[in-house]
């Protein structure tokens, strides 16, 4: 005996509804982005980290619309602090290079330059080193050179700090001499107002005319 027939449905297949205000466009990006999920599952995983990371700044550029330009303060600021950080850096690979070449020369022996020596200020015997020998003396030399190094570090911070301060104190000043300036102004034009209010002809101290004559009966 068959009992397929129970296993069949006797309900009618409905007419799909169709979904109100979705036109054709919306269908469209859907299926766009069904296309870009299955090309993106076939892909390896660098590309589909690149189409994710695009996607995500197509998203940040429509949820954020007025962040598309560039503030051009913003711009030029970030460029200088990047030349200034360029140029400490320069400064400061310079003054370590410096250093080392007068460590060695004066380690081995070699008399450096006038310059070098009077910018040196350097307290280390090497000649008494170099009589004492033994591994001590290399060992030594790391820990001179380790310190030379630092004393550089700290050369270049210091002269940073001493830059940032003195443009503040610069600045300062200016600003303290630009409003001094601007207060003598404004005392200078309420003078001129108040001498030409004085020397105006025909006004007594009173504000009366000179013409008028009172006589009292």
């Amino acid at each position: 005996m068959s009992l397929g027939w129970l296993t069949e449905s006797t309900l009618l297949p409905k007419r799909p509804r169709e979904i109100e205000d979705v036109g054709k466009a919306t269908l469209v990006n859907m299926r766009a982005a069904l296309y870009q999920s299955e090309t993106a599952a076939r892909q390896p995983e660098s590309a589909q980290a690149a189409l994710q990371a695009q996607a995500r700044r197509s998203r940040q550029r429509r949820a954020d619309p007025l962040a598309a330009g560039s503030n051009r303060g913003v711009g030029e600021r970030d460029a200088s602090s990047a030349a200034q950080e360029r140029a400490d850096e320069a400064r400061a690979a310079e003054a370590m290079a410096r250093k080392v070449a007068l460590y060695e020369a004066l380690s081995s022996g070699e008399p450096p330059d006038e310059k070098a020596a009077a910018h040196a200020s350097s307290v280390v015997d090497f000649e008494l080193k170099r009589l004492r020998g033994g591994d001590a003396q290399s060992e030594g030399q790391e820990l001179e050179r380790l310190a030379w190094e630092e004393a550089a570090r700290r050369e270049v911070a210091d002269g940073r700090a001493r830059d940032a301060e003195g443009g503040a104190r610069r600045s300062h000043e200016a600003m303290a001499q630009e409003t001094g300036a601007a207060r003598a102004s404004a005392t200078d034009q309420r003078a001129k107002r108040q001498r030409a209010l004085e020397e105006r002809p025909g006004r007594s101290r009173y504000g009366y005319g000179s013409s008028h004559h009172y006589t009292y009966q």
